[in-house]
């Protein structure tokens, strides 16, 4: 979840998502929580790291969808 894709820890989590064959969601593609269960779903997702901007808050439209996507799991 970023608001800052040029910083360098931004930049570190996508090269470490790559390097590892992760799969991966970004934030920019979180429009509802159905995006994010459909991601986990495709990808057989168990556990999920989120990683993000310091700068980004609750109140970011991708962790509320998040939220809401876990709470009906």
């Amino acid at each position: 979840i970023a608001n800052n894709w040029t910083s360098f820890g931004t930049k570190a989590t996508q090269r470490f998502i790559k390097q590892e064959r992760k799969p991966s969601l970004l934030s920019t593609q979180i429009k509802s929580p159905e995006d994010v269960i459909n991601w986990m779903t495709e990808n057989n997702i168990r556990t999920i790291n989120i990683a993000g901007n310091r700068s980004i808050t609750k109140q970011h439209p991708a962790i509320i969808h998040i939220y809401n996507a876990l709470k009906t799991l």
